[in-house]
């Protein structure tokens, strides 16, 4: 793999606005920053919103949403975090809830988040015309951004209902209802079953410690886990590109590594699932591809240097076999494609946004 140089991506540009949103009944547990290159006061014709996930918080994709407003004039882009990830001087990361957000609640922030960016669209829209929509997600933030996907396909929310969606090295299962699922797809290697299994259940367990053992013990617990899964190569950290990005090797200062251990409520979750079928249930219920890849396209981009791939295979193939669809493999990219490979992936997302 060639080295890649990485571009400036904390703390800047800054928004052109930022707007806060209620999180399960926390007042500005969610934040809103919009990014535009509207000087003309021409009519927004795409909106963008993007979410990524662990251990990331609005920071990482504001490099890319202004480097896509000013590529694609009269384009309206918003970055939002995963739930209970937002963290900002007015509103520290301690304010969230202790166990992290309920799955409704998940839909309900996004909901209101995507209502925010329509109100905006509105407010510089003087002809009244909507705006094409398009979502991207990113990691847990394409949990998140499925699971909101379905439930207002299912609840004809038109104005809420993304036109296209962009997944970035996350794919999750075919939809439950799907009539041409695929045959004949391979197995996955069990290389990277034991890959992608290990560093979530070390995500699970140090959040637990953290939540009922001890918030002292935990950030250890999870340096240490790290540290013997990269000697074993068993790491899903990359390589040096998605080290230097990804938070999980950064340890600066504890109250970071607490955070960061909070961070995984996700993952806790996950193994919460594999002990309680209710649970699994609910965890499960909506995050699949929609069902109607004609009415929602799918865009599904990922890194190819890395040694375990975070896509169903099955559903993999369903995209690559639908016409509205399209699978682009990025050379020289791992888990942060958009950040190892901003040009590529900012040119195959506004083609898609404009097909």
């Amino acid at each position: 793999m060639k080295v890649v140089e990485l571009p400036k991506i904390i703390g800047e540009p800054s928004p052109n606005k930022t707007l806060h949103y209620s999180i399960g009944g926390i007042e500005k547990a969610g934040a809103l920053y919009l990014y535009h290159n509207n000087k003309t006061k021409d009519e927004i014709k795409h909106i963008v919103l993007c979410c990524a996930g662990f251990a990331d918080d609005h920071q990482i994709f504001m490099k890319y949403a202004s480097d896509l407003s000013k590529r694609e004039k009269n384009t309206l882009v918003g970055v939002i975090s995963f739930p209970g990830y937002d963290h900002r001087p007015d509103f520290p990361w301690t304010k969230h809830k202790r166990d992290g957000y309920t799955f409704e609640e998940w839909i309900l922030s996004m909901k209101d988040a995507v209502k925010l960016l329509r109100k905006e669209e509105n407010r510089m829209n003087s002809d009244g015309k909507k705006a094409k929509f398009t979502a991207v997600y990113h990691d847990w933030g394409v949990v998140y951004g499925l699971k909101y996907t379905n439930r207002v396909i299912e609840e004809s929310s038109t104005d809420l209902i993304p036109d296209k969606v962009v997944l970035f090295d996350v794919l999750t299962s075919v939809h439950p209802k799907c009539k041409n699922v695929p045959s004949n797809v391979p197995a996955q290697s069990r290389y990277q079953i034991i890959v992608e299994h290990l560093y979530r259940v070390l995500l699970a367990v140090s959040f637990w410690i953290g939540r009922y053992v001890s918030s002292l013990l935990a950030p250890f617990v999870l340096v240490i886990g790290f540290s013997i899964l990269g000697l074993i190569q068993l790491s899903p950290l990359y390589d040096e590109v998605d080290g230097k990005i990804s938070r999980i090797p950064k340890v600066i200062v504890f109250d970071d590594m607490r955070r960061l251990v909070y961070m995984a409520h996700p993952y806790y979750y996950f193994l919460c699932s594999a002990v309680n079928s209710a649970f699994a249930k609910k965890l499960k219920d909506g995050m699949s591809l929609p069902l109607n890849l004609e009415r929602t396209p799918i865009l599904y981009m990922y890194g190819t240097d890395k040694p375990c791939d975070f896509h169903d295979l099955t559903a993999l193939q369903l995209l690559k076999d639908t016409s509205s669809c399209k699978v682009v493999s990025v050379p020289d990219a791992g888990h942060y494609l958009y950040i190892q490979q901003p040009q590529i992936c900012l040119d195959e997302v506004i083609q898609f946004m404009n097909n």
